[in-house]
């Protein structure tokens, strides 16, 4: 018995799986930022470096984007930028007060 799948199925999973990745990535950056620096600093970055990576993004890498890169294999894959952001989101240690 062999099961068939649309291409477009496949692909609207692909783009499901790839804006939850993209929104577990701010997410990430938001915790970063919240864990760095003292009180008022932290609260900065975990507005500031969401909105930041988000606009980057929006800006050069977005499939509709405004200014996009002339060579996407030029710049830093999507992948590595991810990686880079679960590594910081990694190494952070949770707050003592913060239970699991």
């Amino acid at each position: 018995m062999s099961t068939v799948v649309d291409v477009s199925t496949l692909r609207a999973a692909n783009d499901v799986l790839r804006f939850a990745l993209e929104l577990a990535s701010l997410a990430g950056l938001a915790v970063w930022g919240w864990g760095t620096g003292p009180t008022g600093l932290n609260v900065v970055l975990a507005i500031a470096a969401p909105l930041a990576a988000a606009a980057l993004w929006g800006a050069f890498v977005a499939p509709k984007a405004p200014r996009p890169t002339s060579d996407p294999l030029e710049e830093t894959p999507e992948f590595l930028e991810e990686s880079e952001e679960d590594r910081l989101w990694f190494e952070q240690r949770p707050p003592k007060d913060f239970d699991f």
